[in-house]
């Protein structure tokens, strides 16, 4: 993916369409998490998590100065999935009757005013649909793989020190679970006296706490047909480029040549290669090649702890 400037007048549409509104703190979102954690209790024993890439971004992601890029959360791979848990979530409230709460949650949109940056990990490790979804069908791709607990480690030290902030969650996709998460935060934070909530018979009064809660959800948020990917997302909240300017901002052009902007995530504080556990090798592509291309870069960079896997699935490119 090739450099390419930043159009001013389109960070300017950007910031257009947004307006302040609270971001969650660690605080609050870790409060969120142990809950998840009680809900979701099969997504969170998974010790591995993976990033599905090809093989070029693969070979980037092993150089010194690596990192992880992470996408404006209004631009992932479908231009309409940061609709999605907003829309799945007023369609919540308004089967049950919270019709105004529902308009509120639609209009949130246009009251956006953060910046939260996304990137992807997935509980799968060798599944024949990602790999058809995220590597190339001729060249072949890698899943490379990060220890969840390590990551999270990583994540608290960093929010303890920084002045970004790192979120990894799991993403939800059943509505039964997003209900039952919903009503934890309106329930949550009616509880909390500090919010002066009011509440008329099962109504609630929407303050700018609760609703940047609820758009915190719709972040991890998807829709069912999306399960097989198992998503775990690492949100980051970068407050140096708030409202979006160049500075650690570049656009890359997309599989569909898209203009997308992307940002480092800045989370990690040795050589990228240093947190992988395990690397597939793809199904598709030169699986020898791939794999032997591998190995001379885990002794080059003396990565000793490395395993390196060909892929068993089945997948053949087709």
């Amino acid at each position: 993916m090739d450099d390419i400037e930043m159009d001013r007048d389109f960070i300017d549409e950007l910031n257009a369409k947004a307006c302040p509104l609270l971001f969650p703190t660690t605080e609050e979102v870790s409060v969120l998490r142990e809950f998840l954690e009680m809900e979701l209790k099969d997504k969170f024993e998974g010790e591995q998590l993976y990033h599905y890439t090809n093989c070029n971004v693969a070979q980037e992601l092993l150089k010194e100065n690596a990192d992880l890029w992470c996408t404006h959360y209004r631009f992932m791979n479908d231009n309409k999935e940061w609709l999605g848990g907003l829309e799945l979530i007023s369609g919540i409230l308004r089967a049950q009757g919270r019709d105004e709460l529902a308009d509120e949650v639609n209009s949130l949109p246009e009251k956006i005013g953060c910046t939260p940056w996304i990137t992807s990990f997935s509980m799968n490790c060798d599944k024949a649909s990602m790999w058809g979804m995220y590597c190339d069908r001729n060249k072949g791709g890698f899943a490379l793989g990060f220890n969840r607990l390590g990551l999270e480690q990583l994540i608290d030290k960093k929010n303890k020190s920084s002045h970004d902030e790192y979120f990894l969650l799991p993403c939800i996709y059943d509505r039964d679970s997003v209900e039952k998460v919903l009503m934890y935060i309106l329930d949550e934070c009616h509880s909390d006296e500090d919010e002066h909530l009011c509440r008329e018979g099962c109504e609630y009064e929407l303050t700018p706490r609760i609703l940047s809660r609820i758009f915190f959800l719709s972040l991890i948020v998807k829709h069912p047909s999306f399960d097989y990917e198992n998503e775990w997302r690492l949100i980051v909240r970068k407050h140096d480029v708030y409202p979006l300017d160049n500075e650690g901002l570049r656009l890359l052009y997309s599989n569909s040549d898209e203009e997308k902007p992307h940002i480092v995530s800045g989370l990690f504080e040795k050589p990228l290669r240093e947190y992988f556990t395990r690397i597939i090798v793809s199904p598709c592509g030169n699986v020898d090649a791939n794999f032997s291309c591998m190995a001379k870069k885990k002794a080059k960079y003396n990565l000793n702890g490395l395993s390196i896997i060909k892929s068993s699935s089945p997948y053949n490119g087709r």
